[in-house]
């Protein structure tokens, strides 16, 4: 009988550690895909989808777009980073919480400073340059501070419509910051109000009812607490988004079609449905990497998911060059014949990310050869 309980026990647990093995893998896998979508957001903002004059561009480019999946990267990652922030954790505590917050100095605080700074710094430089060749000494500096609000610009530039720190997609980072010191917030409330927590900021977040304070953002908040509630619930969040794929799937697809493609006919529900999208569309996402990479047809390639915070941090600032060349290209494509024209549009829509994903990875190679130790400082000792 005890030989039997002990095999029984056996079994489970080489079970939660194959699931356990699972999850890490699909997480790893999905990484690059994701800072790939990101790309794409940036490249592709919603107004630039709708100006080709062929409709099979149109589409494709606006499923890619800051409108269609692009924007399921960034709810994954909070959603990620919430649930291995509290995983593994047996009782929280003071020392939890601080050994926690001390890990974050380093991998996100200092990068976000240094990703902030290095550009502003050299900015400053070359205005400081420029001033004294012109004779107008430090009026250029005070000009750029006043224009990005000093110190303001680590935070949110002193903007009011649009609160985001100077390297704009870094508003991810402090949002997660944020997150991190109010974690005992969260498992506080999760702890004691349970599922009920989750439902009421699905519901808050669905409706747009939402504090307006900087670095409190609902996408961060809300799918960072997902995260954190299947975490404290020793819940498998790979396993058990792959177990309701069958519903998110189509799901997601039929909100993607009415926010993308009908977007016009849904005009006043759309801020609500694009965000049923988001949940749906997470869901799927991890669920679909689970499948594919339990049938082996997707797996981590360590090389390029290491890159992933470099690429996140650095890709915006080639950014303006692709862009440029691209709209070039558009200009040029004008004088040609139609087929000529559409195969250069889809040339373009391939290209410009691949460019830049190109070009970030290249010089993340060169850091990682000659400048390690650089680099481990700007990627947060990743």
């Amino acid at each position: 009988m005890l030989t039997l309980l002990k095999e029984k026990t056996d079994s489970n647990s080489n079970q939660l550690n194959d699931r356990e093995h699972h999850q890490s893998e699909v997480i790893d896998a999905i990484r690059f895909p994701l800072i790939t979508l990101i790309v794409f957001f940036h490249l592709l903002p919603p107004e630039e989808t709708y100006h080709s004059p062929f409709v099979s561009y149109n589409l494709i480019s606006t499923f890619f777009s800051a409108h269609g999946i692009s924007q399921l990267a960034v709810p994954a990652f909070f959603i990620i980073s919430g649930y291995f922030f509290y995983h593994n954790i047996k009782e929280w505590n003071t020392t939890v919480y601080f050994y926690k917050i001390r890990k974050r100095i380093f991998t996100l605080l200092i990068p976000y400073l240094l990703w902030n700074g290095i550009p502003i710094l050299g900015i400053m430089l070359v205005r400081l340059l420029m001033g004294i060749k012109s004779g107008t000494s430090l009026s250029l500096i005070r000009e750029f501070g006043d224009g990005i609000g000093w110190l303001r610009a680590f935070w949110d530039c002193g903007a009011k419509s649009l609160p985001l720190p100077f390297v704009v997609p870094l508003w991810y980072v402090r949002d997660l910051m944020v997150c991190s010191v109010f974690s005992p917030v969260i498992y506080f409330l999760i702890r004691r109000i349970k599922l009920l927590y989750v439902l009421l900021l699905g519901f808050f977040f669905l409706t747009n009812t939402w504090i307006d304070v900087t670095g409190f953002s609902a996408k961060a908040w809300v799918f960072f607490s997902i995260g954190a509630y299947l975490s404290i619930n020793r819940i498998n969040m790979v396993c058990m988004f792959r177990k309701y794929a069958f519903i998110s799937i189509p799901l997601s697809i039929g909100l993607l079609i009415i926010t993308t493609y009908f977007k016009p006919f849904f005009e006043e529900a759309h801020p609500i449905l694009n965000n049923c999208f988001l949940f749906a569309g997470v869901i799927s996402l991890l669920g679909c990497f689970s499948y594919l990479v339990s049938i082996g047809l997707v797996h981590n390639i360590p090389r390029l998911t290491n890159s992933v915070f470099f690429i996140y941090a650095f890709h915006v600032f080639p950014c303006p060059i692709i862009i440029s060349v691209t709209a070039f290209f558009k200009n040029l494509t004008g004088k040609l014949i139609v087929e000529t024209q559409v195969i250069t549009y889809f040339i373009q829509l391939i290209a410009a990310p691949t460019a830049i994903i190109v070009t970030c990875y290249s010089i993340y190679y060169l850091m990682h050869r000659f400048t390690p130790r650089l680099l481990s400082i700007l990627i947060g000792q990743r």
